[in-house]
């Protein structure tokens, strides 16, 4: 099975309750309280490297621009 590329963590501001599980989608209802979920979107890490690799070879970017794709690329790479 395929990792997904974007995960969703919900939660509501007044709890402090850690999160059990994760959705593919962000949720809109409002829960059983009444209150609207906040969430936290996280990206996968390899799916987020292969996109700037695509950035750097759009042929419209500067060598500037490439080079400064590279920096973050390493970065998140040190992670």
């Amino acid at each position: 099975m395929k990792a997904p590329d974007k995960i969703y963590l919900h939660g509501y501001s007044f709890s402090d309750e850690p999160v059990k599980s994760w959705e593919r989608e962000p949720k809109v209802k409002r829960g059983v309280t009444g209150f609207k979920p906040q969430y936290a979107e996280y990206i996968r890490k390899d799916a987020l490297l292969e996109w700037l690799e695509g950035c750097k070879k759009n042929p419209v970017i500067t060598d500037l621009q490439k080079g400064n794709i590279q920096e973050l690329i390493d970065k998140l790479n040190e992670m």
